[in-house]
């Protein structure tokens, strides 16, 4: 019994910091989401940096760091944040969306409009995926592209893509019917 017991406690003694680590840069990332939330962007960065720190394989915690960079307009560090979280987890949905929105800002819209369609794959009925992909097509002077796109975002219900749609895609629709 003693044996057993002395074994129970090696191996408690062994694996507990591991444990214990897991959990805590887990409740970083939630206390980095909580202060994301309320708009405390500042700290929400620290929580997320400390959270890789003590985890430097936390997919997650680079995406959500990358929000925050995007947040302070700093593209290149959210790219690289997402690019990151990507490698860690390649179906991070949001870590897609996210890359592809800030090289859409970075007017790298060939490959936002390749992210968009990678989030896609992986998330098929995302309207705000399809409503910027049309975004990156409009600036890439793919109207046809961007409509369809647009189309798709609003059966989905973003609203939002009507204006567009009115504004862009008439003309669209009258060039098809005449093809």
């Amino acid at each position: 019994m003693k044996t057993l017991f002395n074994t129970l406690l090696v191996l408690f003694l062994c694996f507990a910091p591991k444990i214990f680590a897991q959990q805590k840069h887990e409740i970083l990332l939630e206390q980095g989401n909580q202060f994301n939330a309320e708009g405390d962007y500042g700290k929400a960065l620290k929580k997320y940096d400390e959270a890789i720190k003590i985890n430097p394989q936390f997919a997650f915690a680079y995406h959500q760091r990358s929000q925050i960079y995007y947040k302070f307009n700093d593209n290149k560090k959210a790219i690289a944040d997402c690019v990151k979280a990507l490698q860690l987890d390649p179906k991070i949905f949001e870590a897609y969306f996210n890359l592809a929105i800030a090289r859409f800002y970075d007017k790298d819209y060939d490959r936002a409009i390749i992210d968009f369609s990678t989030a896609l794959a992986l998330n098929p009925k995302d309207k705000e995926a399809f409503f910027w992909r049309g975004m990156a097509y409009l600036k890439m002077n793919d109207k046809k592209s961007a409509c369809k796109d647009w189309k798709k975002a609003r059966v989905l219900g973003y609203l939002s893509a009507t204006d567009l749609i009115d504004q862009h895609c008439e003309n669209e629709a009258g060039a098809q019917g005449r093809d």
